[in-house]
Parts: C-alpha cells; sequence; structure tokens
C-alpha cells in the first residue's frame, strides 16, 4: 500500500503540483546562492586587481617624489627634475 501512495499514479494532482512547485522553489533558491556567491568571487577579484593598481600607483609617486628631492639635493634644474621624475613643476617646487 505504500508503494502504491509513493507512486505518482496514485498521488492526487495537487499533491504533484505542490511537489513541482516545491522543487522548483527550490532550483531557484540554489540557482540565486549560486550567482550571488559568483558574484562575490568577482567582486573580491575586482578589489584586489584595484587595490594592487592603486598600490602600484602610489609606489610610483613615491619614487617620483624621492628622484625629484635627491636631484634637487644635488642642485639640479627644476626644468631638469620635471622632466626626468614626472612630476609637475608645482609639484617639484613643494618640495
Amino acid at each position: 500500500m505504500d508503494e502504491l501512495r509513493r507512486s505518482l499514479k496514485w498521488v492526487p494532482l495537487y499533491e504533484i503540483e505542490e511537489r513541482i512547485r516545491a522543487e522548483e522553489a527550490r532550483i531557484r533558491e540554489e540557482a540565486v546562492r549560486v550567482a550571488e556567491e559568483g558574484g562575490e568571487r568577482r567582486g573580491k577579484e575586482e578589489g584586489v586587481r584595484e587595490g594592487l593598481r592603486e598600490g602600484r600607483k602610489e609606489g610610483e609617486r613615491k619614487k617620483a617624489v624621492e628622484i625629484a628631492r635627491a636631484a634637487l639635493a644635488e642642485g639640479m634644474e627644476i626644468g631638469m627634475v620635471t622632466r626626468i621624475s614626472g612630476l609637475s613643476e608645482g609639484e617639484v617646487r613643494e618640495l
């Protein structure tokens, strides 16, 4: 008798519909979860890349300032310092 109850042939139509809806809901929830995890992963990866870019830019700027300071300390003209360091004349004058 239990076997008959588990068989779809003997299950009322509304129960079959409920099972289908429950399975669809479970599949949708799983799809949302997978999509969210993928989005989080991509967001983290992009954040790391952006952090690396910013870090490089900051490092390049610090190196340019070091070079400019050393050149000025050696008595080099401001125009030459701006050319070799890549800093603007105003930035060099502020050093």
